[in-house]
C-alpha cells in the first residue's frame, strides 16, 4: 500500500502501535488518519488509544502513531527482526540483538528498540548476579559495579515509562484473547 501510494505521489507514512502497523495519511483539512490494511478500515488516534492500550503520552512522545521517515521505518524493522529472532531462537540477549538495537537507536532513539535495550541490560545484570553467587537480584553487597548497572537499568526503565510505553500483563493478554474468542464464537468478528 505504501509503495503504491509513493508511486502515485500520495503522501503516506508508516506508523506503529503495539502489535500493529498503519499507513498514516493526512486529509485535506489537516487531520491524520491511520489505515489498517489487515482490517481495511481507517481510524484515528482515539481508536488506537482505546483498542491498543496506547496512552496519549505515548502518542505525544512519538513512541506510537508518529508518521515515520523511511529511515525510522527501517529501524522499526530491526525491532521486528529481533522479535521474530527471539521467537525462532529463544535468544533476546546476545551480540546480534545488541547490534540491531544499537544501530536502530542511532537513527530512531524514541522507539520500541529501547525495550530491547532494557531487556538486554536486565538479562546481563541478572546473569552477572547469578554468576557471582547472588540469588537475590537486589543484593549488591560487595558489587558496586552491579549496583551502578542496576541504577542505570532503573533510570532507563523510568525514561521508557515516561515515553508512555506500557507492557501488557499476562492476565491482560489472556483477557483480550478470551474476549476475541467470545466475540468470534458469537460470530461478531471474523
Amino acid at each position: 500500500y505504501k509503495i503504491i501510494a509513493h508511486e502515485i505521489d500520495a503522501p503516506s507514512y508508516i506508523a506503529c502501535a503495539p502489535m500493529h502497523f498503519y499507513i498514516k495519511h493526512q486529509d485535506n483539512v489537516g487531520k491524520w488518519w491511520c489505515y489498517e490494511t489487515t482490517r481495511y478500515n481507517y481510524c484515528d488516534e482515539r481508536y488506537i488509544i482505546e483498542t491498543n492500550h496506547v496512552s496519549p503520552q505515548a502518542i505525544a512522545s512519538g513512541l506510537y502513531t508518529k508518521p515515520l521517515t523511511d529511515k525510522e521505518t527501517l529501524c522499526q524493522m530491526l525491532y521486528d527482526l529481533c522479535y521474530f529472532y527471539e521467537k525462532r531462537t529463544g535468544f533476546y540477549s546476545n551480540a546480534f540483538v545488541r547490534k540491531c538495537y544499537t544501530l536502530g537507536l542511532r537513527y530512531f532513539p524514541i522507539s520500541t528498540l529501547r525495550i530491547l535495550e532494557l531487556s538486554d541490560l536486565k538479562y546481563q545484570l541478572d546473569k552477572d548476579l547469578w554468576q557471582r553467587g547472588r540469588r537475590d537480584k537486589y543484593d549488591f553487597t560487595d558489587f558496586p559495579d552491579l549496583q551502578a548497572r542496576y541504577l542505570q537499568f532503573q533510570e532507563m526503565r523510568a525514561e521508557i515509562e515516561a515515553l508512555g510505553f506500557y507492557q501488557y500483563s499476562s492476565k491482560e493478554i489472556k483477557d483480550k484473547l478470551d474476549k476475541i474468542k467470545e466475540l468470534s464464537e458469537r460470530n461478531e468478528i471474523q
